[in-house]
């Protein structure tokens, strides 16, 4: 059986920037990570980024063509 640890819903302090120029986006996220004075205590060891066109009438939901990557944390 595989458990999979909670990580908090939205990380705190987060904040994010977007620079688009033509055709080339770059973003520069930060965030506080989970430590051990969360409510969910783990040591994360990669980041999944999901991207897509947002559903007008949720803005959480994306929709079904949305892409995801895992990126290791180094």
């Amino acid at each position: 059986m595989c458990v999979v640890a909670a990580v908090a819903r939205e990380p705190r302090n987060l904040e994010h920037t977007f620079i688009i120029v033509t055709n080339n986006i770059t973003a520069r996220l930060s965030w506080d990570e989970p430590g051990d004075t969360d409510d969910s205590p783990v040591e994360l060891s990669g980041y999944r980024v999901v991207w897509g066109q947002l559903v007008q009438s949720d803005p959480i939901q994306m929709d079904s063509a949305a892409l995801t990557k895992v990126l290791p944390k180094v």
